[in-house]
């Protein structure tokens, strides 16, 4: 009866309402990280819906958004682990950085006189001999198009940076997963579900070509953005979040002995839960939107997406060059099924191979 009556008591020690205030203060001081971090998600499922958020009237309020994130993000995050680069990650990491800076530096290159004259020079000297004068040839024609995409590269470097200082652990890295899927699922639904009926032709009340829609008319299939390419790239995108998805391993899961569950059949059946069955449906689906996209950039985009992944997946467990060469073969292998399967259909979008056997077809009697 004492030692009941003083559990009781205990409730109001000094030390329970100290746990209580501690938790509260760090549920407290992690508020403005979630905040965020939720805003961060939300933005990055609804951004593809305004056209693809690739016009500048989309894109740069979005920019301005994701500063405010960034800014909040530097200030929520001050010290955490987020910013802290492990051994494992500091070459990857400083392999990211250097094709980035290449990438930026020869941006600026091709905005500048240092370059040999390229195929624009021939403009400039017909602009020279109208007008009398000419600015220097430089190998963009529209310097302002390419700073403005310049920048728009920039905030891609910025996006990066604030979502590794946010998604540094397990846990958050695969929400951030499950929120670009989400993006994903979002607009290859509208695609298929709204652009169906006119042929993929209209974005909304945007009309993607230049003359007149007729009921016979068929465009690429571009989801929410206006370049069938630029929607290529974004399905490969969530193919290869979904397929990374597949393979997180579950940490609330006890390992898998071979001898208890007995074998590789049973870790097999184990592992394929429902929600990687879901994982593999959406495989499948954004494979399918990028073969409707006919985009020959976006799956080679893809493919190398997709081998990077396996690789960074399996580095630990390739311990040699014969496995390593056979997980290289098997990803080549795949890639040219897949390229097979859909040859006709990026074949039949490239124009001056439906230029050439349009007419055979025509005057042979074949399909019209």
């Amino acid at each position: 009866m004492a030692r009941g009556v003083s559990e009781e008591v205990s409730d109001d020690e000094p030390g329970h309402g100290y746990r209580r205030g501690s938790l509260a203060l760090r549920l407290l001081l992690a508020l403005p990280e979630a905040i965020v971090i939720a805003a961060f998600l939300l933005l990055l499922v609804v951004a593809p819906l305004p056209l693809g958020a690739n016009r500048d009237w989309a894109w740069a309020p979005m920019v301005v958004v994701f500063g405010l994130i960034a800014v909040g993000c530097t200030l929520a995050t001050i010290g955490s682990e987020g910013w802290r680069v492990p051994a494992a990650e500091r070459v990857p990491l400083v392999a990211l950085i250097v094709c980035f800076v290449l990438m930026l530096v020869v941006a600026l290159l091709q905005m500048t006189t240092l370059p040999p004259p390229a195929g624009s020079a021939r403009y400039y000297d017909q602009a020279a001999e109208i007008l009398g004068r000419a600015h220097a040839a430089v190998p963009s024609l529209a310097i302002d198009a390419s700073r403005n995409t310049l920048l728009k590269c920039v905030a891609c470097g910025l996006i990066f940076l604030t979502a590794r200082a946010l998604f540094h652990n397990p846990r958050r890295a695969r929400l951030l997963l499950l929120a670009f899927g989400a993006s994903g699922v979002l607009v290859t639904g509208y695609s298929i579900l709204l652009q169906t009926s006119t042929n993929f032709c209209f974005i909304g009340s945007f009309l993607k070509k230049q003359t007149d829609f007729e009921q016979h008319d068929h465009c690429l299939m571009s989801g929410t953005f206006v370049s069938s390419n630029n929607f290529g790239c974004f399905c490969g995108m969530a193919l290869v979040t979904v397929v990374a998805l597949m393979f997180v391993e579950n940490r609330r899961r006890p390992d898998f002995d071979e001898e208890e569950t007995g074998g590789a059949s049973a870790r097999f059946l184990a592992w394929l839960t429902g929600g990687r069955l879901a994982l593999v449906a959406l495989a499948f689906l954004f494979l399918g939107c990028l073969m409707i996209s006919g985009s020959r950039a976006g799956f080679a985009a893809t493919i190398v997406g997709v081998m990077a992944l396996i690789f960074l997946m399996m580095r630990e467990r390739l311990r040699t060059r014969g496995q390593l060469g056979r997980a290289l073969l098997v990803g080549v292998a795949i890639a040219v099924a897949i390229g097979l399967l859909a040859g006709d259909r990026w074949s039949a979008s490239f124009p001056p191979w439906r230029a050439q056997t349009a007419p055979a077809a025509s005057s042979s009697g074949g399909l019209r």
